[in-house]
């Protein structure tokens, strides 16, 4: 199996600094190669840019689509539970807003509990055997 590209790598550094009190950090996707890439307290550019912050128990997940599909805010859901999984909060725990930015209009939604807990679970059950098929274990 292939190691972490350099952006994964900095994409990993930067969501390390997440688990610290008072930091955000802005994700900018660039158009030409689709290489992330992390802009600590800078602005963003490029054709998306998310924007995740946790401070004070509250998570903000915010979503820049500048492309003409209709957004998904089950996206931003599933970055909520991974954002759980990753650094041991439980979604009883936190407060979270997940934004979606697209064509003049935000969409805002609080999710609870109930509704990250069971993608949470999704992700539990299913990482080991998507890990299985990438390292070939699986038929």
């Amino acid at each position: 199996m292939a190691g972490p590209t350099g952006g994964q790598f900095l994409l990993f550094d930067t969501a390390a600094q997440l688990g610290k009190p008072g930091k955000g950090i802005i994700l900018r996707q660039n158009a030409n190669n689709g290489t992330p890439a992390a802009i600590a307290g800078g602005k963003s550019g490029g054709d998306t840019a998310d924007a995740i912050s946790f401070n004070d128990g509250f998570l903000r997940i915010h979503d820049l689509k500048t492309g003409a599909v209709p957004a998904h805010m089950e996206q931003l859901y599933i970055y909520a539970a991974l954002f759980c999984l990753e650094y041991g909060y439980h979604p009883k725990d936190i407060r979270m807003e997940l934004r979606i930015y697209q064509n003049d209009e935000v969409w805002v939604e609080n999710p609870t509990e109930e509704e990250i807990d069971p993608i949470i679970a999704k992700i539990k059950e299913f990482d080991p055997i998507i890990t299985d098929i990438l390292l070939g274990v699986a038929a």
